[in-house]
């Protein structure tokens, strides 16, 4: 792998024999954004602390949210008759004089 300061003085050597042209002042489009990702995407030599955390985590997660939709629907059957009741209750007591 070439070192960075063979990468720079090369680009300084390219910049120097290009022509002029009557767009000198502006930049590419998105030129940033290329400089950064390659520059992002060359230090990536460690993970950062929280993304090990997170794809660690994520199994974590899921099973426990699968089993918090497991208990939540085994312990709350599903009984229409109880709300039913309470509203008839209701009713009755809004029209009891």
């Amino acid at each position: 792998m070439s070192s960075p300061d063979g990468h720079f003085s090369r680009l300084a050597q390219l910049a120097q024999r290009a022509p002029e042209s009557a767009h000198a002042d502006e930049v590419p489009a998105a030129l940033a954004n290329r400089v950064l990702l390659r520059l992002r995407n060359e230090d990536r030599t460690t993970v950062s602390a929280w993304e090990w955390l997170s794809l660690r985590a994520l199994p974590l997660a899921a099973a426990m949210a699968a089993i918090c939709v497991f208990l939540n629907d085994d312990l709350t059957p599903n009984r229409p008759d109880d709300e039913l009741r309470l509203a008839q209750a209701m009713i009755q007591e809004q029209l009891a004089p």
